[in-house]
């Protein structure tokens, strides 16, 4: 049941991801080329652009983020397929992916805490993780993606 669930996670996280990445890709390609697409871009990017960074900018961070978001959205739906198949290597994919999150979402919380609704959504999110890596990690999930010997052969 809980592999399943790890599955159905790297399902839907590698379509939002090549979702996300190729509509980040798509609008920093076009803030990159053609900045005066948005009309007094100071001020609509005033919430969202703190630092006060020019539009093309933007569009080469977003070019940036969309092409490191749209392969692993790729990597995540492999990572499902292999999952669900009970594959060593999807284990492996799985945990490192984890990690990463886990990483990350601290990193983010450091960097920019935001507000508490950002706040809390990063925290599930690391919970979520960590769960992850527990569940990973247990005994019974190890030998599904044989990762660890048999429960009959450890024993003798």
């Amino acid at each position: 049941m809980g592999v399943t669930i790890i599955g159905i996670l790297d399902l839907i996280g590698g379509i939002l991801g090549i979702i996300g990445g190729v509509a980040l890709v798509g609008v920093g390609s076009l803030l990159a080329a053609d900045p005066m697409l948005i009309d007094d871009s100071s001020a609509n990017l005033a919430g969202s652009n703190p630092l006060n960074f020019p539009v093309e900018f933007l569009g080469y961070l977003f070019l940036a983020l969309g092409a490191i978001l749209l392969p692993l959205g790729i990597v995540s739906l492999i990572a499902a397929f292999g999952t669900f198949k009970g594959k060593g290597w999807a284990w492996t994919v799985n945990l490192v992916m984890s990690y990463v999150a886990v990483a990350s979402n601290i990193i983010s919380l450091v960097l920019y805490p935001g507000d508490p609704g950002s706040i809390v959504a990063v925290v599930v999110s690391i919970g979520i993780s960590i769960l992850i890596l527990y569940y990973l990690y247990r005994p019974h999930v190890k030998e599904y993606f044989e990762k660890a010997l048999p429960s009959a052969q450890a024993q003798s």
